[in-house]
C-alpha cells in the first residue's frame, strides 16, 4: 500500500475484522449493506470465514478464500476487488477502544442514511406513509 493512500473508514473497519475476536464483538453491530460495491463480497468472504474456521485472517488468506469462493467472477472484477482486499490494514488490537468507535461511527452513518432514504421515499409518495 502506498503510504500516502487515505483509507475510508469502511475499509478500516473490514481490516479490523480481519481479528476474529474484534469481529466478534462488532457482529452484530455491522451487516453488508453498510459497505459499498465490492466491500459487500469481501465482508461477506470475512463473515464466511471467521464462521467456518474461527481465526484470524491475513490478508493473503482473505485475498485466497475469496478467489476460491468466487470462481467464476470476471478476471475485472476480481482485479479490482483484489486491489481492495491489497489495501485493507491488518490492526493490532492495541487501541479496541479506537477502532470500536470507528465501527459505531459507520454504524451511525449508515442509520442516518437509511432514515434519510426512508423519509425522501415518505416525501416522494414511493412508500405509504406509516399513518393512514
Amino acid at each position: 500500500m502506498n503510504s500516502s493512500t487515505i483509507i475510508s473508514v469502511d475499509k478500516q473497519v473490514l481490516g479490523f475484522c480481519l481479528d476474529v475476536e474484534f469481529f466478534a464483538k462488532v457482529k452484530n453491530k455491522i451487516d453488508r449493506e453498510m459497505f459499498d460495491r465490492e466491500l459487500k463480497d469481501i465482508y461477506d468472504t470475512i463473515v464466511y470465514s471467521h464462521t467456518k474456521y474461527g481465526k484470524n485472517l491475513t490478508v493473503s488468506e482473505l485475498s485466497g478464500i475469496f478467489n476460491d469462493r468466487n470462481p467464476a467472477m470476471p478476471d475485472s472484477a476480481r482485479n479490482r476487488i483484489q486491489e481492495v482486499i491489497g489495501d485493507l490494514e491488518v490492526s493490532v488490537n492495541d487501541n479496541d477502544e479506537l477502532h470500536l468507535d470507528l465501527v459505531n461511527n459507520l454504524w451511525l452513518r449508515d442509520r442516518a442514511r437509511q432514515i434519510g432514504e426512508k423519509a425522501l421515499e415518505i416525501f416522494t409518495g414511493r412508500m405509504k406513509s406509516l399513518v393512514n
